[in-house]
């Protein structure tokens, strides 16, 4: 039985759709050969990442930190070093007119090498701001710089990397912004004909997770994949390098990443690759037996990639609005499953709603949204919903868990870096949350609860668990929040929710929560 709702209604219409004329080939594969080597002439004691070469090869740039030959010294948190390739690669050299405080990252080439496109982050009080820069390069040399003009582009995080693809048509971004699952997400950037660019479109759930996508680098025939993430089953470190291949224009759907194994990746952090067309090497960075942070390794590979190199540009086409579906977005409670009143924050990089619940949309082609879901008495939530989950489902739910003595919340989007109690940038906003349900609610009193799954030493889990519990608990007390009203408890892996025999199952184990003892 159709349920007919008649609150918020609100209608969401595309007017550009993309004609984009993408070449398909077979499906692509790598194949590497011995053993993963640093590359001496490259290295340093300091920490190089963010990796990005021209299509001839014979360019590469990276970022350094706190190097003393940064432009702003060793106080520098990120600065452009290049190298040149006359048969080996040339001992890198800082860029110049560069920013002497900001972290800065390359993000890639274009006009056959001879421009560069990179980023600045730097902290603007409580947040972090990223500006896209085009600038004229030669031998390292920085000239006409001018910011790149990015529609409803937004970084939030401390991090931003990415990569241009080799005919210069797409830009490929690791960032968060408001369509992002949990942290960092890939995004794609299209090159329009007449030279500019479109907004960030999210890649997906089928390539990002609740957890940081980094480095994506887009191979020679535009549909190849290849990123760095810390939130996939089976990973051997950190972060892991993968590989997925694009099957379809919209950018959103892939072929299930598939990890590049034990010749790349190690128990230590991998990411950054780039493999330069025609090359019988591939390059990428890790932490594992080098001098420093991360160095950059090479190896040899084989590809069947192949080159696409079409003129031909995607253009935009206004078409006539045509009204074809509706969905509701309706509230429920997470125990009962009835219906509950409330408020939803329906955003995208394009618009940004407040909204009485249930919520209609209808549209000729629905975009992914954010949610960001209220009601009294519950815990609020946040929930991603891509186009093609809405064009699932007649009626999507968001369920809420009611804030009832002994109730215990999973705090989702708390993450930390991988055996530290050092909470990953971007996790604040879900302990934000809970700060704002205690501030709202003064005679609340909650216990936190830390938990590891029970690979390594029991001892240390229980330790880690405890760390990472107090440090959760020393950001609410420094946001106002009364010592008394927070306990904490570590439990390291002595109370699993579910068995820990898979990678899977282990991952659900590994969790922060928070128990509810008066209200």
């Amino acid at each position: 039985m159709k349920k007919i709702y008649s609150n918020s209604y609100i209608i969401i219409s595309a007017l550009l759709l993309i004609n984009a004329r993408i070449v398909h080939a077979q499906q692509e594969q790598l194949t590497f050969f011995g053993k993963a080597e640093p590359v001496p002439e490259l290295n340093s004691a300091y920490d190089e990442n963010f990796l990005a070469v021209d299509y001839a090869g014979d360019k590469l740039v990276f970022s350094r930190k706190y190097h003393p030959g940064n432009v702003g010294g060793s106080k520098n948190p990120g600065d452009i070093w290049f190298a040149l390739n006359d048969t080996i690669w040339s001992n890198p050299s800082p860029s110049t007119n560069v920013d002497a405080v900001q972290i800065v990252t390359p993000v890639g080439f274009v006009e056959k090498g001879t421009k560069l496109i990179y980023a600045t982050t730097r902290l603007n009080y409580t947040r972090y701001e990223t500006t896209l820069w085009s600038a004229g390069f030669s031998n390292g040399q920085l000239d006409n710089v001018q910011v790149l003009s990015v529609p409803y582009f937004s970084n939030q995080s401390a991090h931003l990397s990415g990569s241009l693809s080799f005919d210069g048509r797409y830009m490929l971004l690791s960032m968060e912004s408001r369509t992002s699952f949990g942290v960092e997400d890939l995004y794609v950037v299209q090159r329009m004909d007449d030279g500019s660019w479109s907004a960030p479109k999210n890649l997906g759930y089928a390539v990002n997770t609740p957890f940081q996508e980094y480095t994506p680098f887009l191979a020679a025939d535009n549909e190849t994949l290849i990123f760095a993430s810390n939130g996939r089953d089976g990973g051997m470190g950190s972060f892991d390098l993968y590989m997925a291949r694009r099957l379809d224009d919209t950018w959103q759907n892939w072929s299930p990443p598939v990890n590049l194994g034990q010749q790349i990746n190690t128990q230590g952090s991998e990411m950054s690759f780039v493999l330069p067309p025609g090359s019988d090497y591939a390059y990428f960075v890790s932490t594992t037996d080098s001098d420093g942070y991360g160095d950059v390794k090479k190896i040899r590979v084989t590809s069947q990639i192949k080159e696409n190199l079409e003129a031909d540009v995607p253009v935009l086409e206004v078409v006539a609005e045509k009204l074809l579906s509706q969905k509701w977005i309706v509230l429920r409670d997470s125990d009962t499953g009835l219906e509950i009143p409330g408020s939803m924050q329906v955003s995208n990089d394009t618009m940004n709603l407040q909204l009485d619940a249930p919520v209609s949309l209808a549209y000729d082609r629905l975009p992914d949204v954010r949610i960001d879901a209220a009601s009294p008495g519950y815990m609020g939530r946040q929930q991603f919903l891509t186009s093609a989950m809405l064009s699932s489902m007649d009626t999507v739910f968001v369920d809420l868990q009611a804030l009832r003595v002994g109730a215990t919340i999973k705090m989702e989007h708390v993450l930390f870096y991988q055996g530290t109690a050092n909470i990953i940038e971007g996790s604040e906003k879900e302990i934000e949350r809970v700060v704002l349900l205690m501030v709202e609610n003064p005679s609340m009193r909650i216990e936190l609860r830390g938990h590891t799954d029970n690979n390594g030493d029991p001892v240390l889990n229980y330790e880690l668990s405890k760390e990472r519990v107090d440090e959760i608990r020393n950001y609410m007390m420094a946001r106002g929040i009364a010592y008394k009203r927070i306990t904490g408890k570590g439990y390291g892996g002595n109370a699993p929710i579910a068995p820990n025999d898979t990678e899977e199952n282990r991952k659900l184990n590994r969790r922060v929560e928070f128990v509810i003892i008066s209200n």
